[in-house]
């Protein structure tokens, strides 16, 4: 692959948009190298060997239309007023974190999850508990807050972990809506998407209408 393969697919990689667009055919060859051109800092004299290389490139499938199975059967849900709070991940944490858990004494409708990660652990939990959260806490174990957090709860056919793409293709429509994803979980057949309660319900309607 050349230099300016590479480049033309790191740019659709980083341009969901418009990479779409092309594959729909509404996109004009000549006036997308010009646009690559520019954001790549691609000399000028370079534009004859762009314009090739979209020629070579293949057209992909548009994936929405293979997907719409999956999206007929999906159930998608919503959530506001949950916060997000990361923690430095240590030992006295995560003893901190067990006492927590045993005095919350939460419901099934509840929002409490624990994320560990290699340097920060996450919990993502309902606003009216950040205040009760926070007391277990010093200032310097905490490393963030996010509170009116939106969660949308995909809950997915089977079929979807076996079929390559499918998640690229939810988060690719976010991108394209100008929705910012703050946080994203799997826990199959579960997909949560994290929001700021202000894009919750773009967010919402951009996926249903997949």
């Amino acid at each position: 692959m050349s230099q300016i393969e590479m480049t033309i697919e790191r740019f659709f990689a980083k341009n969901p948009d418009v990479r779409e667009a092309r594959n729909k055919g509404l996109v004009n060859r000549r006036s997308l190298a010009r646009y690559i051109a520019a954001e790549e800092k691609i000399p000028a004299n370079k534009l004859g060997a762009i314009v090739m290389a979209l020629r070579r490139h293949p057209m992909e499938k548009e994936k929405t239309k293979d997907f719409k199975k999956f999206f007929k059967s999906m159930r998608t849900s919503a959530k506001d007023n949950i916060c997000v709070i990361s923690l430095k991940n240590s030992d006295a944490v995560i003893e901190k974190i067990a006492r927590l858990v045993k005095s919350m004494n939460h419901g099934p409708n509840e929002t409490f999850k624990i994320v560990q990660g290699a340097l920060s652990i996450k919990l993502f939990l309902d606003n009216s508990r950040l205040k009760q959260a926070k007391e277990y806490f010093q200032a310097g174990e905490l490393i963030e807050v996010h509170d009116n957090t939106g969660e949308i709860n995909l809950t997915m056919p089977h079929e979807v972990m076996n079929t390559y793409g499918f998640i690229s293709c939810i988060t690719s429509q976010l991108t394209i809506s100008k929705i910012n994803i703050l946080e994203i979980l799997t826990s199959t057949p579960e997909l949560l998407i994290y929001v700021h309660h202000s894009e919750l319900l773009r967010a919402y309607e951009a996926i249903k209408n997949m």
